[in-house]
């Protein structure tokens, strides 16, 4: 059973995994996350300062700590690959200011960074363009093989975001793509960590094939040393 938080695209993600013949379930409390799921999936998209403040709110930041920690299989899409990082520049704005009032009480000031998991080594910042967010199709270049040796293709994938990713400790990075002169990190591979900036469940036969591989390979009773062990070479 693969897990999928209720953020973002999560039906998408769902979906994607049904069609491809795996059994998953659509988790909304952090005590649905059972000790015998083989992995969970953070989908998701919209302003990284308020995603953190509902994480922390219901319980589901420390829950996602704990499972990483623990190097359970993780993947992580759009702004659930970001979280994964130290800070980010996006922050909450007067124009974005359509959430529950408690989470509004929480707002930091725009000059300051929002923390995120912290994790990965890096930080999220805004890209420098008057065309974001970037919606749509963006070839990525994939720097070295991806979760198995049968997957390494560089491919179109579908994006939206505004921010990207840049992540301090290149040896972790495993795909790239360029936005106008913005080269920037689109995926990272940790531990028991996969994660895209773009959407593979909404990328076509190409996503469709990436998330395939990834499911396969988790759930294997060994999917830990493997993926430990693709990550090392």
């Amino acid at each position: 059973m693969i897990g999928i938080l209720k953020s973002g695209n999560y039906r998408s993600v769902y979906n994607a995994l049904a069609y491809l013949g795996f059994e998953a379930a659509i988790l909304q409390q952090p005590d649905e996350l059972k000790p015998s799921y083989r992995a969970l999936v953070v989908p998701g998209n919209g302003n990284f300062q308020s995603f953190m403040e509902r994480l922390q709110q219901s319980g589901w930041k420390d829950t996602l700590l704990t499972w990483i920690k623990a190097e359970r299989p993780y993947l992580g899409i759009c702004i659930g690959f970001q979280i994964l990082f130290e800070t980010s520049e996006e922050t909450i704005t007067v124009r974005e200011l359509v959430v529950p009032s408690e989470i509004i009480a929480n707002i930091k000031p725009d000059s300051q960074l929002t923390e995120g998991l912290g994790i990965i080594p890096g930080s999220v910042k805004k890209i420098q363009s008057s065309k974001v967010p970037l919606i749509g199709w963006n070839y990525t270049t994939f720097l070295r093989n991806i979760i198995s040796n049968s997957y390494q293709k560089d491919e179109y994938f579908y994006y939206i975001h505004s921010y990207y990713a840049a992540c301090s400790d290149p040896s972790i990075v495993v795909a790239s793509a360029t936005y106008e002169n913005t080269k920037y990190c689109a995926g990272i591979a940790y531990n028991s960590i996969t994660a895209f900036q773009f959407h593979p469940e909404r990328s076509g036969i190409a996503g469709l094939s990436l998330l395939q591989t990834w499911a396969n390979t988790v759930q294997s009773p060994s999917s830990i040393s493997r993926l430990s062990r693709y990550i090392g070479g």
